[in-house]
């Protein structure tokens, strides 16, 4: 096995991982076996579990942002940008990949971590102010909404549903936040 898939077979593992039980609850051992390399790969590519989580955790947010950089940049209307960007295919009952992250303490107490997701939700807000902005001044949306203001309000409903649909185990109460929140564009 190569040097980098070795290392890329690490990140994904980490990644996964990280989605399904978060930072407190992953051990090396659960990421080599995932991973299916050996105990010695971890530390030749990372200094240390934090260095692979953090890179992780990056690749997790850039995934994010590029996904929804290519929903923001089609030519369809803000409305259905933002209809695309809400039901892009996110697991409701596993939870946001840098979301779910906010309830891990862990996570949490590491300045680094925290860093990158906070990055990754301005970027992502001002990603989706320019989308309302355009949308507001072609008269596709609201004119009452103010851009910035709304562009956190998806974010938030975004993270609300996906927390409430963890929660219950069913993607109902998502679909009926995305719904609802769609009404309120029209």
């Amino acid at each position: 096995m190569t040097n980098s898939i070795s290392r890329e077979k690490l990140i994904e593992a980490t990644r996964d991982l990280l989605w399904e039980k978060g930072l407190a609850s992953i051990s090396p051992r659960n990421i080599l076996d995932r991973a299916g390399v050996g105990q010695g790969s971890m530390y030749h590519y990372f200094k240390t579990k934090r260095d692979l989580v953090i890179e992780a955790i990056k690749r997790n947010a850039d995934e994010l942002l590029t996904n929804a950089s290519v929903i923001f940049g089609s030519g369809d209307t803000a409305y259905r940008k933002i209809e695309a960007f809400l039901d892009c295919g996110v697991s409701a009952q596993m939870g946001c990949k840098l979301g779910n992250l906010a309830a891990d303490h862990e996570v949490m107490s590491d300045t680094d971590m925290v860093d990158i997701i906070n990055r990754m939700f301005n970027s992502l807000a001002k990603m989706l102010e320019g989308v309302l902005a355009v949308g507001i001044a072609a008269g596709q949306l609201p004119r009452t909404l103010k851009p910035l203001d709304a562009a956190w309000m998806v974010i938030a409903m975004l993270q609300g549903g996906l927390v409430c649909a963890k929660v219950g185990q069913s993607r109902q109460p998502y679909e009926s936040a995305i719904k609802s929140f769609l009404c309120l564009l029209r």
